[in-house]
């Protein structure tokens, strides 16, 4: 309650400074800037009837995605709006018509009237309709970049984690259950709504999501006081795709890979004047081989030995269901209800062959070990969202929004370990052992959040919000020997762990425009607190703090409309999941086990970007960006000796300090109508410091990652991309990943007048993945090589179907009260 009370004292504050603030701005620019009305009118180029409900988009530049404004024509063809800035582009569209771009330059503090616009009409094909629409692969946003997934032929008929591996600058890491941003953890956003979900969990779920719905993903490096501030390396957010015309649209597609793999997904959607609707369902089954090669030097074993030499081999395979129903219900002209609903299940069966070989101090051999591990996964998730949202006049907008998620994951790994001598015959050993875990961990989040946008000045936004998470857990662990009974004399056999966390937070945020500058200010108050509960021991663990999360974005774009310039910086918040903080141990692996830390604390990681952005023309651009990034207190997964079991173990500690700069380039190139190519290359270098003298860190290296993603038009209807990843060789705290490359091509081809999407991918030409290759100082020295075949070949079949409703006009323009 006093943390409610503060919260209660400081948000009023909060946003009435922001609010004063935003006001005495508002008022000096309106004295020193004048603005303008700018008119005109749309016609037939044909007919020379005016064309109604023409969309007019306002974009800064030419690339933009995202319109300043947006009016619509009115019955006679006629708009108007009214801008400050003196030049500018106009984007005119309209369904049937081909989309015209115009640049727009005015005289100070004079309107224009810029005349008649002749709209020319399309043949109503559907290979003419896409190629108008493409977007670049790459694009510039506020607080990082896009990367647009409409037209990827790889991304088609797969995964949502696997599309992910093509985004710039992302690192998805299945071995490791990793998903990093610039070598740092992201939090991901789908349509705006996070998934609260880390590590392997955060895998799984987007395995189960078909890539086929996914429109774009934003890379968010300096994501808004809007966005939680939670995840050190930023924000992802990936946008599904929305179905804009009236009428009854469906699509169906399947296919079949040589790892052995399949996909199948099923989408429908219908949209009337006031109702849609979208149903969805995907199934996917894969298969794969990952081989391990481990050489493990262990210094503490009880009988001297030291030198593991062993090989692994599983045989992965998944199978995953997953289904979406959206629906929208337009009240009137200006406000929505909608109500989401997805389920997705993900079951994984990871058989594992350990076959190790032990010598002692001499080199000479000891014995034989050979375990066989079965991990089970069999996880559900319920998502459910419901959203308020009003357009107000002068387009202040209201949202409030409802999330309801719950998961139940269950975890069942068994095994049994033997040894035996040089002739291959059992004996009697320590080691000898068969073991049973069970883990489960359902859990539910409740989150509530509203938020408010108005326009104060003509080019002025202020944005403020508040939003509620509660998330509540019992999760079950059991360690038992095969026949069921429980091993006395061992610690942690069995445990019950409840746990609860409340965020509370506010934000306020002051965005907009003067001549050649733009910006976007918030600050965010974060109150958080967790109750974490041993039922077997009653041993309780409590925690909550108050912060602040300010953050900055300043744009300047220079006279030519080419050149731009932005520096931007936050500060975000890692905290530490329920999962780590159990101290359930784990004891499969015979030369070390994994544990829980109680005592974990969240950090905080301090960010700067400085970017630039220039644009030849129409075809060529470029952005470069440097940052620089600390985070003090981490908590991180290292390698210790405990001395009270005599064996090394993993675990989490706040014992270490990160300093990394670096920097990345992307280009977006088109070369004439037939090849689209983009690039990115990133370079940076960590440094590494440990609280404990005693720990041994390896040294930042300065390590490279790139990407190239090329479009070629071969045929009107052929289309070939070619995508090829390359990351060099990387220090992390005690761990060491050696290089990994591939490049991946497919083909496509569209027949029965674009309906039909045919298409063959053949993943991995060339592979280079050694990873991860660890040293873990003098307390366990593990060398390991990684091998995951990846070499396959996949077709695809994509139907498009479906039917446009014509639209009745029901209401006159200037009744929609959403227009200016």
């Amino acid at each position: 309650m006093n943390i409610l009370k503060k919260i209660a004292l400081v948000l009023p504050n909060l946003l009435f400074f922001a609010i004063s603030h935003a006001s005495c701005n508002t008022t000096k620019i309106s004295l020193i800037d004048s603005t303008f009305i700018l008119t005109g009118k749309v016609i037939d180029s044909i007919t020379t009837d005016p064309v109604h409900l023409v969309s007019i988009y306002l974009m800064d530049h030419q690339s933009s995605s995202t319109p300043v404004k947006t009016v619509v024509t009115n019955e006679s063809g006629d708009f108007q709006l009214t801008y400050s800035q003196r030049s500018f582009y106009l984007k005119i569209n309209h369904l049937g018509f081909q989309p015209q771009i115009k640049r727009i330059e005015t005289p100070s503090g004079s309107n224009i009237d810029i005349g008649t616009i002749r709209l020319h009409k399309i043949d109503n094909k559907l290979e003419e309709v896409a190629v108008s629409s493409k977007r670049p692969t790459l694009e510039l946003i506020t607080g990082g970049y896009r990367f647009n997934a409409e037209n990827n032929i790889l991304g088609n008929s797969t995964n949502i984690a696997e599309l992910l591996k093509q985004v710039p600058g992302l690192t998805v890491d299945e071995m490791e259950g990793k998903l990093q941003l610039l070598g740092k953890g992201a939090t991901v956003l789908i349509n705006g709504r996070k998934v609260n979900l880390g590590g392997q969990d955060l895998l799984n779920y987007l395995k189960s999501l078909p890539s086929n719905e996914v429109l774009s993903v934003n890379v968010l490096t300096s994501p808004g006081a809007a966005y939680d501030s939670a995840g050190d390396g930023g924000v992802l957010d990936i946008r599904l795709k929305k179905n804009s015309n009236l009428g009854f649209f469906g699509s169906a597609s399947t296919s079949v890979s040589t790892l052995w793999g399949t996909d199948q997904s099923l989408n429908l959607n219908l949209k009337k004047s006031k109702f849609e609707i979208s149903l969805g369902y995907n199934f996917s089954y894969g298969e794969n081989l990952h081989k391990r090669n481990d050489l493990i030097k262990n210094y503490f074993l009880p009988d001297s030995s030291y030198l593991y030499r062993q090989e692994q081999v599983s045989e992965r395979s998944q199978r995953t269901h997953s289904m979406k129903i959206n629906t929208l219900y337009n009240i009137d002209s200006t406000s929505t209800l909608s109500f989401n609903y997805w389920y997705a299940s993900f079951y994984g069966k990871f058989p594992n062959e350990r076959d190790a070989t032990i010598y002692n101090r001499k080199d000479e051999f000891q014995r034989q070990l050979k375990q066989r591990d079965f991990m089970f996964l069999d996880n559900n998730f319920h998502i459910v969202d419901l959203i308020y949202d009003k357009d107000f006049k002068k387009k202040n907008k209201l949202s409030i929004g409802m999330n309801y998620a719950k998961y139940s994951n269950e975890n069942n790994t068994s095994f049994w370990r033997k040894a035996y001598d040089f002739s291959n015959t059992e004996i009697n050993s320590s080691e000898n052992d068969s073991r049973n875990f069970i883990i489960k961990r359902p859990y539910e989040i409740w989150t509530f959040n509203t938020d408010y946008k108005t326009n104060i000045g003509r080019s002025i936004d202020l944005k403020f919000g508040v939003k509620y998470a509660r998330a509540n857990t019992e999760s079950f662990f059991k360690n038992l020997t095969t026949d069921g009974n429980i091993v006395g004399g061992e610690a942690n056999i069995e445990d019950k762990v409840q746990y609860n966390e409340n965020i509370l937070a506010a934000y306020s945020s002051l965005s907009g425009k003067y001549k050649h500058f733009s910006f976007d200010v918030g600050l965010r108050l974060e109150s958080f607190d967790y109750k974490l509960r041993s039922l077997s021991t009653d041993e309780q663990i409590k925690n909550n703090y108050l912060n602040l999360f300010p953050n900055f974005n300043v744009r300047y774009d220079f006279e030519d409309l080419k050149n731009s310039i932005t520096l931007s910086g936050n500060r975000r918040i890692e905290r530490p999941g329920y999962n780590m903080l159990n101290p359930f141990a784990v004891t499969n692996n015979p030369i070390y086990f994994t544990n829980g830390n109680t005592q974990l604390k969240p950090y905080f990681a301090n960010r700067l970007d400085l970017q630039y952005s220039h644009k030849w023309n129409s075809n060529h651009s470029l952005i470069f960006s440097l940052y620089g990034n600390s985070s003090k207190n981490m908590f991180t997964y290292i390698s210790r000796y405990n001395e009270e079991v005599g064996s090394p173990e993993f675990n989490y500690y706040n014992d270490y300090n990160l300093n990394q700069i670096g920097g990345y380039v992307m280009s977006q190139n088109k070369f004439g109508s037939s090849v689209n190519v983009s690039t990115y290359l990133s370079a940076q270098r960590p440094t590494f410091r440990s609280n404990k003298t005693e720990d041994i860190l390896l040294p930042g290296i300065v390590n490279f990652s790139g990407s190239i993603n090329t479009f070629i038009n071969i045929l009107p209807k052929t289309t070939v991309q070619i995508f090829g990843f390359y990351a060099s060789k990387r220090n992390s705290f005690q761990m060491q990943y050696g290089a990994t490359g591939y490049i991946t091509t497919g083909l496509q081809q569209k027949v029965l007048r674009d309906k039909l999407n045919i298409s063959l991918t053949i993943e991995d030409i060339f592979n280079l993945q050694k990873a991860p290759i660890s040293i873990l100082g003098n307390v366990i020295s593990i060398e390991t090589v990684n091998k995951l075949k990846s070499r396959y070949a996949k077709l695809s079949f994509s139907y498009n179907f479906g039917k446009t409703f014509s639209a009745k006009q029901t209401k006159k323009l200037e009744k929609d009260s959403r227009i200016d």
